[in-house]
Parts: structure tokens; C-alpha cells; sequence
């Protein structure tokens, strides 16, 4: 395992089997130029995980939690993927990072193949964090702890 630093702020653990992923497929990945976003995959387990941060305006992030905005991203994802059969899951509240964050998971079609994702948001100061976790649906189970483990290792 080693240790990855995003944003200058967020560490995590990237466990074994898992490879950091370039800019540029990152960008194949998730169709965008993003700058602001990490991820890590495991081809052999089709799982993927990436931690999207943007700095919010200082006054408007002391209004919006983490709950208000994973709902605001499941909004964004449930119209963004409707074609894709998208199904929301169950919504949780969590602790990461010793800070109150908020999640969800859903399920839809991605180039014919049945996936599984989990969303967790939390904020540090001004910076909001969400973090996905992206699995082909036969390997759920066995990804699910280690999505698990990767948000447990996350500490600013």
C-alpha cells in the first residue's frame, strides 16, 4: 500500500492492485477535463475510485452540509444517467476523516454491464469532497470493504 495526497489537503491508503490513473484516462474515463479530480482502479476487480474537490465560496459553504449535498449530487446523477437504468439506493450517514459526511449508493447500466456505485461527500473548511466508488456489480461484494478500508485510511 502506499500513500496518495489530494489536493494538497486529503491523504489515503491506494491498496495493492490498485494504480493511480493518468489525466488522460482519467479523461477517457469520465469524458471531461476536470483537473480537479483523482482516481485509483483495479482492472482485475473492475473497481475504480475517485475523489472529485472543489473550493466553495466561504459563506455558501457554511450553509450547505454534506447531506444537502450528496442530495444535490444524486439529483445530478439520477438525470445525468436516466437512460443508463439508474436506480437509487440507500442513503447513510458516516463519519470520515472524524467530520459528519453523508453517502448513497445506486446502481446503473454502463456499456451493458449491471455497476454498482457508492457517493460519499464530506467537507474540510471551504473544500468539498466527494468521493465515488465504481464497480462492475459481480464484484460488489468483494469491493465494497475495500472502498471500505480506502475511506477509513482518509485523514487530513
Amino acid at each position: 500500500m502506499e500513500e496518495e495526497c489530494i489536493s494538497h489537503d486529503l491523504n489515503l491508503m491506494v491498496p495493492d492492485g490498485y494504480r493511480v490513473m493518468s489525466a488522460e484516462e482519467m479523461k477517457a474515463m469520465f469524458l471531461d477535463d476536470n483537473p480537479n479530480r483523482w482516481a485509483m482502479r483495479n482492472e482485475a476487480m473492475h473497481h475504480t475510485v475517485a475523489v472529485f474537490y472543489h473550493k466553495s465560496n466561504p459563506f455558501l459553504s457554511m450553509l450547505a452540509d454534506a447531506k444537502s449535498i450528496a442530495e444535490s449530487t444524486e439529483l445530478r446523477l439520477a438525470e445525468g444517467l436516466l437512460s443508463h437504468q439508474y436506480r437509487k439506493g440507500e442513503s447513510f450517514p458516516l463519519t470520515v476523516c472524524g467530520q459528519k459526511a453523508f453517502g448513497f449508493t445506486y446502481r446503473y447500466i454502463n456499456h451493458d454491464v449491471p455497476t454498482d456505485g457508492t457517493v460519499i461527500v464530506l467537507k474540510h473548511g471551504n473544500i468539498c469532497y466527494t468521493v465515488y466508488g465504481y464497480s462492475a456489480q459481480e464484484y460488489t461484494d468483494a469491493n465494497r470493504p475495500v472502498f471500505e478500508s480506502i475511506c477509513e485510511s482518509m485523514k487530513f
